[in-house]
């Protein structure tokens, strides 16, 4: 009986090992999701600036 409860022990170990990994590798991605974010949102951010600069230039060939 010992030796199931050790390897049942060690089983768990194990899974909760595994599970911690995971967690952490969620953790990260997560992060590094949250940087492509900021970085679409500051090139959008860019975009519309230049869009702006584009259209000022525009109006002046207007007639």
């Amino acid at each position: 009986m010992n030796a199931s409860i050790a390897s049942a022990t060690l089983q768990q170990s194990q899974v909760v090992e595994d599970i911690n990994q995971n967690v952490t590798q969620v953790a990260e991605l997560a992060h590094d999701n949250a940087q492509a974010a900021e970085q679409s949102s500051e090139a959008g951010r860019q975009l519309v600036q230049m869009a702006e600069q584009l259209n000022g230039l525009l109006r002046q060939f207007r007639v």
